[in-house]
């Protein structure tokens, strides 16, 4: 399969976002890619920002529940608020071990982030506004996740592997040792939300829509504020015919 094959360019209201379809991902076989499955494939904008949904199929229980039962038909328990804390993060169910999670996963490429840091009173939060406004709906709770938190309990060597062989598969010309620059903690942002098995159809439309949204966010703010072109934008564009004409190389 060529690249080309493997890939869409899409119009997203008034611009184009390149998918790299899920046949073309080339996954690791280990225990976390069948626990942390893609239910899609990848999003990539013009400025070579990547947004993927995984979902959790084996989550770990939650110790916060909302006080209205009529998510899950859960009721409240009143002993299960002397084990919260203040920086867990909602569910809206109790036993969220036998739902599923859907994580976020964003990636900037090192020159997108070295962007954002170069105001570091807008940096993360302009970062987390393109990841999160106009996406998903906020009844779903969505959480920002911190370090490995968002993989609890899994192999965390193996969940690396699997998040830089989705991004080298939109990226082939990136190197494995230039991955590192794109997997760490600076240069990625992870959400996460619970929901049962019951929602799954309802919420992975959800998660799949505001993937697209939050790329769009990302290529839209950049567009804005680099006055002095200081990142080249990938060519992205639709012929008459929507057929894919694109170049590959990541923002610079």
């Amino acid at each position: 399969m060529s690249i080309e094959e493997g890939r869409a360019i899409v119009p997203y209201q008034d611009q184009a976002l390149e998918i790299v379809k899920s046949r073309s991902l080339v996954l690791p076989d280990s225990a976390a890619a069948k626990r942390f499955f893609l239910p899609s494939g990848a999003v990539v904008g013009r400025y070579g920002v990547i947004g993927f949904l995984m979902i959790d199929s084996k989550p770990e229980n939650r110790y916060v529940s909302y006080t209205d039962g009529e998510w899950a038909g859960v009721t409240y328990r009143e002993e299960d608020l002397k084990w919260s804390y203040p920086e867990r993060n909602p569910s809206h169910y109790l036993n969220t071990d036998t739902g599923f999670k859907m994580i976020r996963y964003f990636a900037l490429p090192p020159a997108v982030r070295a962007f954002f840091e170069k105001d570091k009173y807008l940096g993360d939060p302009l970062i987390d506004k393109c990841c999160r406004e106009g996406t998903l709906p906020e009844e779903l709770d969505e959480v920002k996740a911190y370090g490995n938190y968002a993989y609890w309990i899994a192999d965390q060597k193996e969940v690396d592997d699997l998040i830089k062989s989705v991004i080298h598969s939109a990226y082939p010309q990136v190197t494995r040792d230039q991955l590192q620059d794109w997997k760490n903690p600076l240069g990625e942002s992870v959400y996460l939300s619970f929901h049962p098995w019951k929602d799954f159809e309802d919420i992975l439309p959800m998660g799949t829509d505001s993937i697209q949204a939050a790329i769009y966010n990302f290529d839209s703010v950049i567009e804005r504020f680099d006055a002095q072109r200081v990142l080249t934008p990938r060519e992205l564009s639709l012929d008459i015919e929507e057929q894919p004409r694109l170049k590959l190389h990541p923002a610079n």
